[in-house]
């Protein structure tokens, strides 16, 4: 299970020009598009995206995700399919209306070998939200966690002598493993 926090701003259009919006009657969502898991790690996995929006610099964006034999298809809200939400605190800034930029939230916590389904939510200052589910194929996008040994306890470092170090870590599998 992960921890974190999300701040979102919850508003509604005022006929007012408020903060970073660029017209006083906000009711356009964010576009997410280029969603992407990356290359999986064993216990976590970078989800990246390109948002953008037309009418606010700021965005918030999360992942909402299940292992595969947690994913609800019959849920009656598509945030509902999903276990987990997990998200940036702060929002990512877009230099000019419209142009994309990347957002990335990293799964830690993740267990290895394991399939993931996930979308990505983007929302704007206002409220306005856009969740990101693929619109051909499956109704989700899917990774798979790598099967490799795991860190189980440590890292932990010890200074024998003034140019020495010690460095321990218990895995869950015989391995070979290198520090860097």
């Amino acid at each position: 299970v992960l921890s974190g926090s999300n701040t979102y701003i919850v508003g509604k259009p005022d006929q007012i020009k408020n903060g970073d919006e660029a017209y006083a009657n906000d009711v356009t969502a964010p576009t997410v598009t280029s969603v992407s898991a990356g290359t999986p790690q064993v216990t976590n996995a970078t989800i990246t995206a390109s948002v953008s929006d037309n009418e606010s610099l700021n965005m918030n964006s999360a992942v909402y995700y299940a292992a595969a034999s947690d994913y609800n298809a019959s849920a009656s809200t598509p945030r509902g399919k999903y276990a987990y939400k997990f998200g940036n605190s702060g929002y990512v800034t877009q230099t000019t209306l419209g142009t994309a930029t990347t957002t990335t939230i990293t799964l830690s916590g993740l267990t290895k070998n394991t399939a993931y389904r996930y979308a990505v939510e983007a929302c704007d200052t206002t409220g306005n939200c856009t969740l990101k589910e693929p619109t051909t194929g499956n109704p989700y996008y899917e990774f798979t966690t790598a099967d490799g040994p795991a860190i189980m306890t440590g890292p932990s470092a010890t200074t024998d002598t003034y140019d020495t170090m010690t460095i321990t870590w218990k895995t869950d599998k015989a391995s070979d493993s290198i520090v860097y």
